[in-house]
């Protein structure tokens, strides 16, 4: 499954509006891909013409994308949900989490968009209720067994459309009865006629669910009565706060792995231990200071591409999304700005190699290791440099630069050494600083606005966790000062 559609799901299930209908969509066109991959597995299948395999496919991958809905709907537990449509993609440092929230249909229907009025929301609810049985097929080994069943799957109506219906209808029968073969003992929902209903009605969910849904965008007056059921209908605070504080201190390891990637050069560092041995006050060299923006430019997009809201921004050709991309290229040159402001301040006021932190990668990191630990020990290892008093790759941003230089002398002052986590919460919220949403209706039925109201959600996550980090005012004083 594409991993912005993993992260997606997992971002929805911590509590974030991370998922919508065109999301909807792209799960189940990958459903179509998988559901293909897996037809052209089987032998019966192979033995039939082309027409008749793409008939097939096309016909009955909705059954198979309604199968995976249907046990995502009827799942016991927020586990068991996630589960349900990303198996074996979830990844491993979320196989333990506990803080997953269960998603109920009226919140997952409201907070997609599926539908353009409460009635076909709850006509639809009502068909998914007959599934709950479904999760008996828990496993590979059985679902694949129904799966089967699904390929082959044809109805009085599409007899005249196959070539080969005989043998579709044989295979079909033969599928059903191996079924049950894959239970340990015998069970009621793995019946042949029982599964036979089963997919009769998986076939009905899916037309119903292709009707009313599917590139669905005549949204009314209805819809907006629904769709504030996604704040009513969520789970309760204290969990969705819990949820919330999961998604960000994974935000936080996930992307501090990730700028480790970008490594500023050998070179940048031997110019940086110079200072350490000879012990020099004066400023480095603009070479160096040339590199260490580029350095944290690409840090920067990066972080960006860790995001599912940014690919899906680079992805639209909707006219809606250009004023953001261009506010979102500002974004990266001034979080660059304030890396190396972060970078400068630890150098002039703590130590150089402190402010070095900030900028290497895991190469530097091991270059360092290997070629001067032994060299720069503890106890000398508190030189300072003199700042600079002109920055030459800086010009276009001197105003700027001077106002974070003063902001972090004062952020100082009230918090000490900045921690590694609250400088990048710092450069997350900049990167991502976009005007707030206007009418959260209005994009109901355009799919650009949609595509920017997922970088305005995240914007707000990143703005609320660092308010609550940093003394009072100075999240905004900081935001504030930033084009």
């Amino acid at each position: 499954m594409p991993e912005s559609l993993v992260e997606k799901m997992i971002a929805f299930h911590l509590g974030q509006m991370a998922l919508n209908v065109d999301d909807m969509s792209e799960m189940s066109a990958f459903m179509y891909h998988r559901f293909k991959r897996f037809a052209e597995s089987l032998p019966g299948f192979r033995n039939l013409n082309s027409f008749d395999q793409d008939f097939l496919v096309n016909n009955n991958s909705s059954i198979y994308f309604q199968f995976y809905l249907a046990r995502y709907m009827n799942s016991g537990s927020a586990r068991e949900q996630v589960q349900a449509f990303l198996g074996c993609d979830l990844p491993d440092d979320l196989s333990t989490c506990q803080h997953f929230l269960t998603m109920s249909f009226v919140y997952f229907a409201s907070a997609l968009r599926l539908f353009s009025s409460r009635l076909d929301a709850e006509l639809f609810q009502n068909l998914l209720k007959k599934f709950k049985h479904i999760s008996a097929f828990a496993d590979y080994y059985k679902i694949g067994a129904l799966a089967a069943c699904m390929v082959f799957y044809t109805t009085p109506d599409t007899s005249s459309e196959i070539d080969a219906y005989d043998l579709v209808k044989k295979l079909y029968e033969t599928c059903l009865r191996s079924v049950s073969e894959c239970f340990e003992r015998p069970s009621f929902w793995a019946t042949t006629d029982n599964i036979r209903k089963t997919l009769k009605e998986l076939d009905y969910s899916a037309h119903y669910y292709g009707r009313n849904v599917k590139n669905k965008h005549s949204f009314g007056e209805e819809f907006e009565s629904l769709y504030p059921l996604a704040l009513t209908t969520m789970p309760d605070l204290l969990s969705a706060k819990e949820a919330e504080e999961f998604w960000m201190n994974r935000q936080l390891v996930k992307c501090s792995k990730l700028i480790l990637k970008v490594n500023v050069g050998d070179d940048s560092v031997n110019e940086v231990i110079l200072q350490h041995l000879l012990q020099c006050h004066s400023p480095l060299s603009d070479n160096f200071f040339s590199k260490a923006f580029e350095t944290f430019m690409a840090k920067g997009q990066l972080l960006y591409e860790n995001h599912h809201e940014y690919t899906d921004l680079n992805h639209s050709r909707e006219p809606e999304v250009n004023g953001l991309t261009s506010q979102l290229n500002t974004n990266l040159t001034y979080s660059s700005l304030f890396m190396f402001c972060v970078m400068l301040h630890d150098m002039t006021n703590v130590k150089i190699s402190a402010g070095l932190q900030r900028l290497m990668g895991y190469l530097d990191q091991i270059y360092w290791r290997e070629n001067f630990d032994a060299i720069v020990s503890d106890n000398s290892d508190n030189i300072q440099m003199e700042a600079p008093s002109e920055i030459s790759c800086l010009s276009s941003m001197r105003e700027t630069f001077h106002s974070l230089m003063a902001y972090l002398s004062d952020l100082a002052s009230a918090v000490g050494v900045f921690s590694s986590d609250l400088v990048l919460l710092i450069q997350l919220a900049i990167l991502w600083k976009v005007p707030p949403c206007d009418n959260p209706y209005r994009s109901a039925s355009n799919p650009g606005l949609r595509t920017v109201e997922k970088a305005q959600n995240i914007s707000k996550r990143y703005l609320h966790f660092l308010k609550e980090r940093l003394p009072s005012g100075f999240a905004e004083k900081l935001l504030d000062s930033l084009p």
